[in-house]
């Protein structure tokens, strides 16, 4: 495959997975979902979610009382063609409840959890949607914020 094909793939994956979680972190979760696929497939830890809709209840379920930041790292990208892609990387996540965060800012106290994640891409009319979701997590603080791996 064409070298400029290859980066111009990895580029767009990477900027569908950055702007996923920067909504994610500002609680604009209808924004963020738009980014997977309607009938995604989630799994975290051995559980499977399915469905944009499922991703988006578990969100507010679990994470609306939280001030966090996703923090993307070591992303290795593999374009099957020029329409399908996956992106394998760390994710670090730091949670605290927003009750405990005052004027803005919250003490770091650690990451909560890091999470081995592989994403896998598909193109389509409207650009770049996540098909799938396979979610691993690898160190958790059980000490910080009682949440589960949530992406």
């Amino acid at each position: 495959m064409d070298e400029e094909i290859v980066y111009a793939v990895e580029r767009a994956c990477i900027r569908v997975l950055t702007q996923y979680f920067f909504h994610v972190d500002r609680h604009d979760f209808e924004a963020a979902v738009a980014y997977l696929l309607p009938d995604v497939i989630r799994n975290v830890d051995g559980d499977c979610l399915l469905g944009r809709d499922g991703v988006l209840a578990t969100m507010h379920a679990f994470i609306d009382d939280l001030s966090m930041r996703h923090m993307i790292c070591n992303v290795m990208a593999t374009v099957i063609d020029a329409d399908h892609a996956s992106l394998t990387y760390n994710l670090a996540v730091y949670c605290h409840k927003d009750v405990d965060v005052a004027d803005g800012t919250a003490a770091i106290v650690g990451i909560d959890h890091i999470c081995d994640q592989v994403d896998k891409f598909v193109k389509m009319e409207e650009g770049w949607r996540i098909a799938q979701r396979d979610i691993t997590t690898v160190l958790q603080d059980t000490t910080a914020v009682p949440t589960p791996a949530v992406d």
